[in-house]
């Protein structure tokens, strides 16, 4: 007599491959050590045009010196 209630097994296949996804995860390097977080900003002359006066005052001096060091971009 069969039963009619359909059973449902993993291979052993399915069963490597969810192991070796979860393995090759562990394996990934999630840290970056070569971005220099120091590096001076770059202004654009639209990025400062629309700054507030009071938001001018505040980064008036670094402004200045992306002027004389040229790092202000059309």
């Amino acid at each position: 007599m069969e039963n009619d209630i359909p059973t449902v097994t993993k291979s052993t296949s399915e069963k490597s491959q969810t192991s070796a996804k979860a393995s090759a995860a562990d394996m990934v390097s999630t840290k970056t050590t070569s971005v220099d977080a120091k590096q001076p900003k770059v202004w654009s002359q639209r990025e400062i045009a629309a700054l507030s006066m009071a938001e001018y005052d505040k980064y008036e001096k670094e402004i200045d010196a992306a002027i004389m060091e040229g790092r202000v971009v059309a």
